[in-house]
């Protein structure tokens, strides 16, 4: 099994670097692998698909548990092309709450995991992780979207089935965003 090339590129495969780099860089829980993690996650995807199979890839390479997670918060919460984006979308205010509220996070989480987390937990993590199977996050990726009804747009739009504001039996799924209708699930 080799590296996964997303994360070879992440960390240090432009200059050639082993699969070493990754335990070497982030394979510890320490306050500079977690700093190093989510700085290659604010560097990398904001996607957060990406960034949950980029994380699972860190730790099955040898990437401690917790940095693999540093790098996850940190590659949805503090992706500079984001924060641009709340910027000229929502406003400053935002922007500033994402990027302080991000390395809040990992600290809480890291302080959380040193407490709570044990090795037998990890360990059964790590399993899993090996066996590649597709998370609940990266399923979502694969869910059809198509529209399966005949009309215009504007006729789905506006028909009982097509509103969120009259949810039927078969679309309304408690869901606090109105009806929201999930196949397979």
């Amino acid at each position: 099994m080799g590296i996964d090339p997303r994360v070879h590129r992440c960390v240090g495969g432009a200059s050639g670097g082993p699969p070493a780099t990754v335990v070497r860089l982030l394979g510890s829980d320490s306050p500079r692998a977690l700093l190093i993690a989510s700085g290659f996650g604010a560097a990398s995807s904001s996607c957060s698909y990406a960034a949950v199979a980029l994380a699972r890839s860190l730790f099955r390479e040898g990437a401690n548990f917790t940095a693999a997670m540093a790098f996850d918060i940190a590659s949805i919460n503090l992706v500079i092309e984001m924060g641009m984006i709340l910027a000229l979308l929502l406003g400053w205010q935002l922007t500033v709450a994402e990027f302080v509220g991000g390395p809040i996070m990992i600290v809480v989480l890291a302080v959380l995991f040193r407490l709570l987390l044990r090795a037998k937990l990890v360990r059964a993590a790590h399993q899993q992780a090996e066996k590649g199977l597709a998370g609940s996050m990266e399923g979502h990726a694969a869910m059809d979207m198509s529209v399966q009804r005949e009309g215009s747009l504007w006729q789905r739009l506006s028909s009982r089935k097509g509103s969120p504001r009259y949810p039927t039996s078969s679309s309304w799924n408690g869901s606090p965003c109105g009806a929201i209708s999930s196949p397979g699930y």
